[in-house]
């Protein structure tokens, strides 16, 4: 085996375990995601509502009261 034949294959080994890692990142990403969606569409259909964010000027009084 020549060293050009060795390393053209030792580059399309790195090569294809580079994809496969990375797919299988962007996979857990997208199934992570997905989860999230359907924990969330799960809680809010049982009555749960996201709280809405806190106005500026309820959190500046807030701050206030706590110096």
């Amino acid at each position: 085996m020549s060293h050009r034949t060795l390393a053209i294959t030792l580059g399309l080994i790195g090569w294809g375990l580079t994809y496969l890692i990375a797919k299988s990142r962007k996979d857990a990403v997208r199934r992570e995601a997905r989860l999230s969606r359907k924990q969330l569409t799960t809680w809010e259909g049982e009555g749960g509502n996201l709280t809405p964010p806190p106005s500026p000027a309820v959190t500046s009084a807030t701050r206030a009261d706590l110096h």
